[in-house]
C-alpha cells in the first residue's frame, strides 16, 4: 500500500513537477526571483490572483511585464498550486480557497456576469432590468447572468478581435490568435497598479483619521470616544503597516527613494505619511488634533493652477488654512527649484510647525538643523521656532 502510494506521489510531482519548471523557467529569464515575485503579488497582481501560481515575467526596463495563469493552458495547473499548498502545509481553507478563486474568483467572467446582475448594471454601465415588479426584475437579471456565463468562448474572442480592430482596448492581432491557441497574457504596467495598490492601502487609514475627527466633535462620552479612538487608531495602523509592506516592495522591484516617494504622492499619501513611512515609525492618531495641513493638501489633486483654484474656494469657508495650504503650494513650487531629493522636497512642503516637530525628533537636533540650513532648507520663521524649543528645553 505504501509503495503504491509513494508511486503515486512520485507520478504526480513528475506531471505538476513540468508545469511548474515552465512557470519557474519564465521567471527566471526575466530576473524574477521569489523576493521581487512576493514585490509583484503584493504590488501589481489583482486580490483574485495573488493566491495563485501565475507565469510572470517582466519587460526589460522593470516597468511593464505580462502574466498568464497557466490554468488555460494545462489542465494540470490548478491541481499544481493545490498540490503545492498541500506539501507546504497550507490547510484545507487554503486549497478551497484556491479553487474558489479559480472558478468563481473577482477576475473570472461566472463572477463578473453574476457581480452586474446583482448591480443591475451590464459590462457597458446600462441598466439590465427596469421592471418595477421585483420577481420580473430579479428574473431578469438571472436571464442575464446565466446567458453571459454560457456564453460561448469564441463570442468573447469575437468582441475581443473587434476591439483590437477598433483601438479600444490594448490586444495585438498576435495576442488573440496566442489566447485560441490557450495563451492568455495580461499585460501589466508596474507604476500604474503600484499607484492603485498604495491608494487602496492608505484609503482605511485616512477614512479612520476621518471619522475619528467627526465624532470626536460630538458628545461622546470619555469611554465612548476612547473606544472610538481605539478602532480608528487600529485601523489606521493597519493601512499604516500596508503602506509599509507596499514600500518594501517597491524596494525589492528596485525603486530608489525619488521612485518611490513619486508613486507615494500621486496615490495621495500625505507628506508626513511618507517620512514616517521611510522612518519606519507609526505614530498614533492624535486624540485632539484635526486633520494636518498635509493631510489635507494631500486630497488636493491637480496642477499647479488647478490646486491654487481649489485651495482658494477652501479659503472662503478657513481663511487661516487656506493660508496655510496656499504657503505649503508656494513651498512645493519654490522646492522643485532648489535641486533637492524628492524625499527633502516632501519635508520642506510641511508647514512649519510640523517641520520644527521633526527636527526636534530628531536624535542631534542642532545637527539636523545645521544640515538643512546647507540645503537652505530652513526659513526663518522656522530657525526661530526650533532654537525656542531648544532653549525650552535647555539646550542652546
Amino acid at each position: 500500500m505504501q509503495l503504491d502510494g509513494a508511486k503515486k506521489l512520485a507520478s504526480l510531482t513528475a506531471v505538476y513537477g513540468s508545469t511548474y519548471g515552465l512557470i519557474e523557467g519564465v521567471k527566471a529569464a526575466s530576473g524574477i526571483d521569489s523576493s521581487k515575485e512576493d514585490a509583484l503579488r503584493n504590488l501589481v497582481y489583482p486580490d483574485y490572483d495573488k493566491n495563485k501560481d501565475l507565469m510572470v515575467s517582466l519587460d526589460e526596463d522593470g516597468k511593464t511585464g505580462w502574466t498568464a495563469n497557466m490554468s488555460y493552458i494545462s489542465p494540470h495547473a490548478l491541481g499544481q498550486s493545490a498540490f503545492k499548498a498541500g506539501m507546504s502545509g497550507e490547510d484545507e481553507d487554503s486549497l478551497v480557497g484556491l479553487v474558489l478563486d479559480e472558478m468563481v474568483g473577482e477576475g473570472s467572467f461566472v463572477a463578473g456576469a453574476v457581480f452586474r446582475a446583482i448591480e443591475n448594471r451590464d459590462k457597458y454601465g446600462r441598466e439590465i432590468s427596469n421592471e418595477l415588479d421585483d420577481y420580473k426584475n430579479v428574473k431578469d437579471r438571472i436571464e442575464y447572468a446565466v446567458v453571459d456565463i454560457f456564453k460561448p468562448g469564441t463570442y468573447r474572442e469575437v468582441e475581443k478581435l473587434k476591439g483590437s480592430l477598433s483601438g479600444d482596448n490594448n490586444y495585438t492581432k498576435t495576442d488573440l490568435a496566442m489566447r485560441q491557441a490557450g495563451w492568455r497574457k495580461n499585460k501589466f504596467d508596474v507604476d500604474k497598479r503600484t499607484i492603485s495598490t498604495i491608494r487602496n492601502s492608505a484609503k482605511a487609514g485616512k477614512a479612520a483619521s476621518s471619522e475619528f475627527n467627526f465624532l470626536n466633535k460630538k458628545n461622546n462620552s470619555p469611554e465612548q470616544l476612547n473606544a472610538i479612538w481605539e478602532d480608528s487608531n487600529r485601523l489606521r495602523r493597519d493601512s499604516f503597516d500596508a503602506l509599509v509592506t507596499n514600500d518594501e516592495s517597491m524596494i525589492a522591484l528596485g525603486r530608489n527613494d525619488d521612485d518611490r516617494v513619486k508613486l507615494m504622492k500621486a496615490a495621495g499619501v500625505s507628506g508626513e505619511t511618507i517620512l514616517d513611512i521611510f522612518d519606519r515609525k507609526y505614530r498614533d492618531l492624535p486624540k485632539t488634533q484635526a486633520l494636518s495641513t498635509s493631510d489635507i493638501f494631500s486630497t488636493i489633486e491637480g496642477s499647479y493652477a488647478q490646486k491654487r483654484k481649489q485651495i482658494m474656494e477652501m479659503r472662503k469657508e478657513d481663511r487661516a488654512m487656506g493660508d496655510k495650504l496656499l504657503a505649503k503650494l508656494s513651498r512645493e513650487k519654490s522646492a522643485d527649484r532648489l535641486n533637492l531629493s524628492a524625499i527633502d522636497n516632501v519635508f520642506l512642503g510641511l508647514d512649519t510647525a510640523e517641520r520644527a516637530s521633526r527636527i526636534m525628533n530628531h536624535p542631534n537636533p542642532k545637527g539636523y538643523l545645521n544640515e538643512l540650513r546647507q540645503k537652505r532648507m530652513v526659513s526663518t520663521d522656522l530657525n526661530n521656532l526650533v532654537r525656542m524649543k531648544l532653549r525650552a528645553q535647555g539646550q542652546q
